[in-house]
């Protein structure tokens, strides 16, 4: 008798607790710890993917700033990844669900929640987890005060929006 074994990949992408975890990684590294629903998608999405940073518009000042990140190109990459509108479109469902997630658990205000804000309520998140936080993004400290400090300091809207920069469609939280 002959077995056939099928080869599963995992990748962060199509898991909502990574997701999770992204989300408050990018939440506890903001100062006042609170993004808007939709720049939390964005800033999640190139998390998750910054490699798709090089293929945005960015002001020239951003760019610059971006440069000396030193983010690998996709050519460099093993894997081909398909269009951003793509990706960005499947990673929806798993956003929606780590949002309501964290709401559900109390880390995430609900009020502001439902009013498009996502606002970490700090003192709710376990002090083990605070500190895993807190070393992930250590670790990769240039990548993330790029992300939000530049990048993410960005409107949303406008000319020099990160919606038109980034060609990401608007979704509805």
């Amino acid at each position: 008798m002959t077995t056939t074994r099928t080869l599963r990949l995992w990748h962060p992408s199509f898991d909502a607790y990574h997701c999770t975890f992204r989300f408050l990684r990018l939440l506890t590294f903001q100062n006042d710890h609170a993004l808007t629903i939709e720049k939390l998608w964005i800033l999640d999405f190139y998390l998750l993917y910054p490699v798709l940073l090089h293929r945005t518009s960015m002001p020239a000042e951003v760019r610059r700033v971006f440069r000396s990140v030193k983010i690998e190109r996709p050519a460099d990459q093993f894997v081909q990844l398909p269009s951003e509108k793509s990706l960005y479109r499947e990673l929806a469902i798993f956003q929606k669900v780590a949002g309501t997630n964290l709401v559900a658990k109390g880390l995430l205000s609900r009020s502001k929640y439902l009013s498009g804000q996502a606002m970490l309520i700090v003192n709710a998140v376990p002090d083990v987890l605070r500190a895993s936080l807190h070393e992930t993004n250590e670790i990769e400290y240039r990548f993330m005060h790029f992300l939000l400090n530049e990048f993410g300091a960005l409107d949303l809207a406008g000319t020099r929006g990160l919606r038109l920069l980034t060609g990401l469609v608007r979704r509805q939280p």
